[in-house]
């Protein structure tokens, strides 16, 4: 019986790990469009955060926040999508490809 039973959650294990890695993008997933566009943003907002004086860094959470507003995302959202796409290395190679044209333009 507890064989039969440790079998069971095997078998619900594997399959809920293979339903969790499959190659499908969650819901809460950015595209890769608009992740892209989203961290060009980002990238320059960092930029702008490092050059300002220590007195005036308290402006950061202001500068991600308009990022984030602007494209009507969340942080939350940034962070599960960069987690989604750092599983599939080429597709954010692509992504950062495609950011580093768009900053060097």
């Amino acid at each position: 019986m507890k064989r039969n039973l440790a079998n069971s959650i095997l078998v619900i294990g594997i399959i809920a790990l293979l339903a969790a890695c499959s190659g499908e993008r969650r819901a809460d997933v950015l595209p890769a469009s608009k992740l892209e566009a989203v961290l060009y943003d980002y990238h320059l907002a960092q930029v702008l955060v490092n050059d300002l004086p220590s007195n005036q860094r308290y402006k950061k959470d202001l500068y991600f926040g308009y990022v984030y507003d602007k494209h009507g995302v969340t942080e939350a959202q940034v962070d599960s999508s960069l987690v989604y796409y750092a599983r599939y290395p080429e597709g954010l190679a692509e992504i950062y490809v495609k950011l580093s044209e768009r900053i060097e333009a």
